[in-house]
């Protein structure tokens, strides 16, 4: 048993110190394009005065004392090390970025099995706003989330959710960036009793957007 998880052990940290090599070559890349085209990167940054140097990033799988233990996990049977950093980035790390996404996913489905249990209906709601190549994406997040914190203190959309029996609903923001610039889309997984209204969902969130000066893409 011991030559065995000893063996797994030796695997793990092979895997970890290919994992981390990988992990600095594409960080070099990714800080080399930064530096490359800082002024194109502006509107990622909360302080425009302040370069982002993606220290935490950097740092990601790096370990924290001397001492990095490995285990053999109960519940999966795998060995796993303990006493690393973490950045938590789910945006830009891809070792961090696959273990929140595994945890949502979960708990999305546990949400959905809840939902199926109460006898509620399950609808996906997808909201975005028109945009063009000049738009920065600092000014469509605030737009969105303005937009979206309207519609809801709305009084059509308080009557629509009353009607339907809102029980609750799981926003996830997505972001892309095209020819036109970038697009926020928020994808909505609605849980409740009726369904909802499309025409009249759709009219309360056209309203929410030109009350901050935003045209519906239709």
């Amino acid at each position: 048993v011991r030559a065995a998880l000893y063996l797994r052990w030796q695997h793990a940290q092979e895997r970890h110190r290919r994992d981390n090599h990988v992990l600095a070559s594409m960080m070099k890349y990714v800080v080399g394009t930064y530096s490359a085209h800082v002024s194109e990167f502006s509107d990622l940054q909360r302080d425009p005065a302040k370069p982002a140097g993606f220290k935490r990033l950097r740092g990601c799988g790096s370990t924290l004392g001397s001492v990095t233990p490995a285990m053999l996990t109960r519940e999966s049977q795998r060995v796993v090390q303990g006493g690393l950093a973490q950045c938590g980035s789910v945006w830009a790390c891809p070792v961090c970025s696959a273990k929140i996404q595994a945890v949502r996913s979960l708990e999305i489905k546990q949400a959905l099995e809840w939902a199926n249990g109460q006898n509620l209906r399950v609808q996906l709601m997808t909201l975005t706003a028109r945009h063009d190549y000049s738009d920065r994406l600092i000014d469509l997040m605030a737009r969105m989330s303005e937009s979206f914190a309207d519609m809801k203190r709305g009084r059509s959309y308080r009557r629509i959710v009353k009607d339907a029996g809102l029980a609750g609903y799981i926003r996830a923001v997505e972001m892309t960036h095209g020819r036109h610039g970038w697009h926020v889309h928020y994808h909505i997984v609605v849980l409740c009793r009726k369904g909802l209204p499309d025409a009249e969902l759709r009219a309360a969130w056209v309203r929410a957007l030109c009350s901050h000066g935003v045209v519906d893409a239709d």
